[in-house]
């Protein structure tokens, strides 16, 4: 991957978006086996903001769905295992009819290839995905 960004780490998306980093702990509130997930819906979309800000100039990207310009999302394939019982696949198959889906949410889409890809590819930005997309024992 070619893709360059001065973005990598948790701390450094917060610190572009001049947001303030809360620590797991300060979720302490909320029941433990849901901790994981809630502090992933924290950091993900401030993640996302900065990368595609950063891509965009340093200027705020937000998605337009009424322009036809592409949007970019990740989807992934992971396994289980006995920590994360619940996997996740992708199979599907469509045919002769015009829809329109989203599978996420407009603050998980990305400005364009490169940016998902580094975002996938990056080691300190994994953790959350899988925290957001499995149960955790």
């Amino acid at each position: 991957m070619n893709y360059k960004s001065k973005i990598k780490t948790v701390a450094d998306a917060f610190k572009y978006c001049k947001k303030e980093l809360l620590t797991i702990s300060e979720f302490s509130k909320f029941p433990e086996e849901m901790r994981d997930y809630l502090y992933a819906c924290y950091i993900l979309p401030i993640i996302i903001a900065a990368l595609n800000a950063e891509a965009n100039g340093g200027k705020e990207w937000i998605p337009d769905y009424t322009d036809n310009n592409w949007k970019y999302e990740l989807l992934f394939g992971i396994e289980a295992d006995k920590k994360r019982p619940s996997g996740f696949g992708l199979s599907a198959a469509d045919f002769g009819r015009w829809i329109t889906i989203t599978s996420c949410g407009s603050r998980l889409q990305f400005i364009n290839k490169e940016v998902a890809m580094y975002c996938f590819e990056n080691k300190n930005f994994n953790k959350h995905w899988k925290d957001y997309i499995l149960y955790k024992k």
